[in-house]
């Protein structure tokens, strides 16, 4: 199952939010990085509440009860699906304010293999009706997010029955109730409005993931926040030269000369693009500029102030990585990269061509020019700068991005400390070969109860099975040819996709091994929550492999040192497989050493080096105390 209905049947609310005359409440899911919203429900007044509570002279518990039945499809990845609920309060007098009145998480882990299930959850507001399907099961196919009708109309309707009226001795003080006079006003509340426009830079080296980012950006809060003005300085500059504009114009004969358009010219056109109506109310996101201390002080004289300053931080040998790879279609004006996003083979493949920007010595010196001028950038915004590990998975990237603009920072640690106590484990377990790998994997799995995956047993299973990848895979193992990465990817991921993998967690055995490989697995989606890193002196690792003896009636492993085989019939039918050859051990540890610095580097957020020249069961525990941790 690759996608997930989730349906707001209904919910039963107790609390009015305080500083609110009404509570119209409305809906917000994410799950990851995908977010929806549902429509606001009419409720009931607190000037009401306190009117009837005075007649009657007592407290009742007062409920307001909302009906949605509205529906929106999210797309399921390898993440654990944790959906994340808010209901919102809609101000009825300021429709573009709202406020948080109640949030809670829950794992539907164990609800996926139930589909379809009604449940209920709890939040500080009262307790909702969720329904999860699967969508494609029921043929509810298509890109809207309402299914329903009556998820577009508004619920408009009188005031609530009391309910649920306690015995005098049971009721607390009707001093609980605030006086009208005490009811913020609308006009001091909107300067402490969460939906405000924003005005946001974003700026990172070249090939930080800037353009990603800003289209999530866009994406995400298209809805909540009528989406930000996406802005570019050089897409500014082509149209006020294509249009013709006094600036255009002036800016055309710099370009015509072969010079830079100095900065004032450039800050004007920004100051002109955002004095726009479309823009003061939007809000704004400038994307990589400005560059330097000098622009960012022109910018503020000019009376440019962000609310927001994202730095995406992402270590140059990565950033070279990115900017080499990359590959433009002329036709299209798609990028793709050699490595991690291909162009499809044929016509688009043989057209593509290395812009000038990303040939080395380019990139070299644009990321000189970057550094020479980051520290005086970050200092002319140290107030509003906030720095985000860009060296991540987009999605992962984006919490962060999303956290920093919405002010989340606290829920989002809060939110990642409860995936790491609680989630599913996703772990991958490296190391030189020989440092005790497969031992370790039997104590975690035995531990954790997590699937065990090894590539090479996946690659076989898949021949065997005659399955479309493993029929791919066979062509090149016939032909005595590695299979290649984005093959064994898409065998993990299938694999990962499995409810059982969904259900368990999983545990990659030595995969992957190459900063390419970790790099392609984050594009698919695969993001472990843990990565373990055995770390053995090449001294023992060569005697542990030059030792190791294979049966090979039982694959069962001996060490002639550690672990003899039993004399007689099994001592002299074991073998040295070739791999444990001396030659091949030396090669294979070269190899390994050659790949470890950039992998560690890749998964440096995640990855704990542990000490595999101990006990087995002394190494344990060490792993056992970073899972649990």
């Amino acid at each position: 199952m690759n996608r997930i209905k989730i349906t707001v049947v209904s919910g039963n609310g107790l609390n009015t939010p305080k500083n609110a005359h009404v509570s119209d409440p409305f809906i917000q899911l994410k799950l990851n990085t995908q977010k929806f919203t549902s429509t606001a429900k009419r409720g009931i007044n607190r000037m009401q509440i306190i009117i009837i509570l005075h007649e009657l002279l007592l407290n009742a518990l007062i409920l307001h009860s909302a009906v949605w039945n509205e529906s929106f499809i999210f797309n399921l990845g390898s993440y654990q699906p944790l959906l994340e609920i808010k209901v919102r309060n809609q101000d009825r007098v300021k429709l573009n304010s709202s406020t948080d009145i109640g949030e809670c998480s829950v794992d539907l882990t164990e609800y996926l293999p139930l589909i379809p299930y009604t449940f209920d959850v709890n939040t500080s507001w009262g307790s909702l009706n969720l329904k999860i399907d699967d969508p494609d099961a029921q043929g509810n196919i298509g890109n809207t997010q309402y299914t329903t009708s009556q998820s577009l109309k508004r619920s408009v309707g009188p005031v609530p029955n009391l309910i649920q009226i306690p015995s005098i001795t049971q009721l607390p003080s009707l001093q609980k109730f605030e006086s009208l006079a005490s009811f913020t006003p609308v006009s001091s509340m909107a300067a402490l409005d969460p939906l405000a426009p924003k005005k946001i830079i974003i700026t990172g080296a070249p090939a930080s993931g800037k353009g990603t980012q800003c289209e999530r950006i866009i994406d995400n809060y298209g809805v909540e926040y009528c989406c930000v003005f996406h802005i570019s300085t050089g897409d500014l500059l082509r149209a006020a030269v294509k249009a013709g504009t006094p600036l255009g114009k002036k800016a055309h004969e710099f370009m015509t000369a072969g010079r830079l358009v100095p900065d004032e010219l450039v800050i004007s056109l920004v100051k002109e693009k955002l004095s726009e109506p479309e823009c003061k109310r939007r809000g704004w996101l400038l994307d990589g500029f400005p560059r330097t201390s000098e622009q960012a002080r022109a910018m503020k004289i000019a009376g440019i102030e962000p609310t927001h300053v994202i730095l995406l931080d992402v270590p140059d040998s990565e950033l070279m990585d990115r900017a080499l790879g990359r590959r433009l279609d002329p036709v299209t004006g798609k990028i793709y990269h050699i490595k991690t996003n291909p162009p499809p083979s044929g016509e688009i493949a043989n057209r593509v061509i290395q812009r000038d920007d990303d040939k080395e010595e380019k990139v070299k010196n644009r990321l000189v020019q970057y550094h020479d001028n980051l520290v005086a950038l970050c200092e002319a915004y140290k107030d509003k700068l906030q720095s985000v590990n860009g060296n991540d998975h987009p999605d992962t990237v984006f919490e962060d991005v999303d956290a920093v603009i919405t002010g989340d920072l606290e829920n989002l640690r809060k939110l990642r400390e409860y995936r790491k106590k609680f989630q599913t484990k996703k772990i991958i377990i490296t190391g030189a070969p020989a440092s005790g790998k497969g031992t370790q994997c039997e104590k975690i799995v035995e531990k954790y109860g997590v699937f065990h995956i090894s590539t090479g047993d996946l690659l076989r299973a898949a021949v065997k099975a005659g399955t479309p990848l493993g029929k791919k895979a066979h062509e090149f193992m016939t032909a005595g040819r590695l299979v290649p990465d984005e093959l064994v990817i898409s065998l993990v991921k299938e694999k990962l996709s499995e409810p059982e993998c969904i259900k368990k967690g999983w545990l990659l055995d030595g995969f992957p091994r190459t900063s390419e490989q970790a790099r392609a697995m984050k594009i698919a989606g695969i993001e472990p929550t843990h990565v373990i890193l055995l770390d053995v002196p090449d001294s023992e690792l060569m005697d542990r492999a030059l030792g190791r003896r294979l049966d090979p009636v039982t694959g069962k492993i001996y060490h002639i040192k550690t672990n003899p085989p039993p004399s007689g019939e099994i001592a002299n039918r074991v073998i040295q497989r070739d791999d444990d050859k001396e030659e091949k051990v030396k090669n294979r540890l070269e190899q390994y050493h050659a790949n470890l610095r950039p992998l560690c580097e890749a998964y440096k957020s995640k990855l704990v080096s542990v000490n595999g020249n101990d006990n087995p069961n002394n190494v344990f525990s060490k792993v056992n105390a970073v899972l649990s941790g």
